[in-house]
């Protein structure tokens, strides 16, 4: 970026693909999402990362469970079949959510270097990464 240019926008929609079984299937991008949309996203992070963590205790796994597929179904384009989504393991949702909020943080620090934003502090799993070991 050019340090003579404050924010650097870009309308283009570069989609980043995840394989699953040999099949690519689109993510959103952050833009794709209205802010009410994007706050959404981070909260429901945040709710995940408390029902996951260290408390984590069977009666929650259900619970845990319909969140991730609500939060992977909002990330993921409406091309992934809802077959698709079934097949896969709580820990391999969390590996969806941690790729968008990787290329979420990148684009967001492309976008404005420096500043604090969503995903800097409260973000979709607070610091980026979700531990699932005990999932």
């Amino acid at each position: 970026m050019n340090e003579d240019i404050l924010l650097d926008l870009s309308t283009d929609r570069k989609r980043e693909k995840i394989a699953i079984d040999g099949t690519l299937y689109e993510m959103q991008t952050p833009q794709d999402f209205q802010l009410q949309e994007y706050q959404w996203l981070a909260k429901q992070g945040e709710r995940i990362q408390e029902l996951s963590g260290p408390g984590l205790t069977s009666a929650n796994l259900p619970k845990l469970a319909k969140l991730l597929d609500r939060v992977v179904v909002k990330i993921m384009r409406s091309n992934m079949p809802r077959r698709v989504l079934r097949k896969l393991s709580n820990p391999q949702k969390i590996e969806i959510m941690n790729a968008f909020t990787k290329v979420a943080r990148i684009r967001e620090e492309t976008t404005r270097p420096g500043t604090a934003g969503l995903f800097s502090s409260k973000s979709l799993t607070r610091g980026g990464v979700i531990q699932f070991e005990q999932l």
